[in-house]
């Protein structure tokens, strides 16, 4: 195999990627931010591939993917200090975390998420989570019922 013949493989990997990008692209999507505390809204519309302020100062989400044969939201998570998002629950969906840099503890069950794990709450499971400064994270929220 040539240099010639690997570009040529990463252009049609690369072009491949794009139109799937493409495909799974998705304009104003509601994301189920429910809670107990009345502060926060009860949803969100996020745009693929757009940073958005949450209703938790010092995070910010954007929408990765969205995958209709599952009913799953992928959003990217990260924050610029300690961010506690109170008590709160996502009703008619269960919420995935996977952790990929920094650290989540959810006060309310006494759990530590570090880089490489994860946690997956019910559907309407009441949590706490207070998260560090500089945490990345991956949201999974997948519509049950």
């Amino acid at each position: 195999m040539n240099l010639r013949t690997t570009r040529r493989q990463v252009d049609a990997e690369i072009a491949e990627l794009r139109e799937m990008a493409k495909r799974n692209s998705h304009v104003n999507v509601t994301v189920p931010i429910s809670t107990i505390e009345n502060k926060d809204p009860d949803e969100m519309i996020l745009v693929q591939g757009i940073w958005v302020a949450t209703p938790w100062d010092g995070m910010r989400m954007s929408l990765i993917m969205v995958d209709d044969s599952t009913n799953s939201q992928y959003l990217m998570c990260e924050t610029v200090y300690e961010v506690d998002c109170g008590i709160h629950r996502h009703e008619g969906h269960v919420e995935e975390i996977q952790m990929l840099e920094g650290r989540i503890t959810d006060a309310m069950h006494n759990v530590v998420l570090n880089a490489g794990n994860r946690i997956k709450y019910p559907a309407g499971e009441p949590h706490r989570p207070v998260v560090a400064a500089g945490s990345k994270f991956i949201v999974i929220f997948r519509k049950v019922g």
